[in-house]
């Protein structure tokens, strides 16, 4: 049986829907920096998986 209403009904009006302080969840800090920053540093298990051949 289908689900009456998303989780999204019960957070109407909430403002952050659950992810904490105003900001968090928002910026380039949420997901590790700008474009293809950390690719040396802490993105490297990324590269070792999906891109092995970035560094040439």
């Amino acid at each position: 049986m289908p689900t009456r209403f998303r989780k999204v009904r019960k957070r109407r009006g909430s403002r952050t829907h659950g992810w904490g302080q105003i900001g968090q969840h928002r910026k380039t800090g949420a997901k590790g920096g700008r474009g293809e920053s950390g690719k040396h540093k802490h993105k490297w298990t990324w590269i070792l998986r999906y891109d092995r051949d970035y560094f040439g």
